[in-house]
Order: C-alpha cells, then structure tokens, then sequence
C-alpha cells in the first residue's frame, strides 16, 4: 500500500512543483508550500528503501517517480 501511496503522493508532488515553477502564485497550493510537499513522498521513499519487499513491478512503480522526485 505504502508503494501505490508513494506514486500517487509523488505524482502530485511532481504537479506542485511544476506549478511553482510556472509562477511564484503557486508556490503554496492546499496550503502547504512546496518543501511541505516533498515531506511525505520523502519518508515513504525512505521506508521503501529499506525494505526488500517491493517486486520488480512495484520498482518499476516506485523508482522512476523517486528519480524524478529527488535525483
């Protein structure tokens, strides 16, 4: 669950920060500003890497959005 979490989170995540950089008025969207964003997407990332249970589907879920995410 906490995989197809992270690809939802992550997505929007990515959205947000497209946004920001489209103009300064969405530096803050639903509240939260952008460093807020990455927050949760960051903490699942980290659990995810920790563990060995995600298949190499699941990876194929996860890493590219992580890449994208965080370099």
């Amino acid at each position: 669950m906490i995989l197809f979490a992270f690809h939802a989170v992550g997505d929007g995540t990515l959205f947000h920060r497209d946004l920001a950089r489209s103009g300064p008025r969405y530096a803050c969207v639903a509240g939260a500003i952008l460093e807020q964003a990455f927050a949760t997407p960051r903490i699942m990332h980290e659990d995810l890497g920790q563990t060995r249970a995600p298949t190499p589907a699941g990876k194929t879920l996860w890493l590219p959005v992580a890449e994208r995410l965080f370099g």
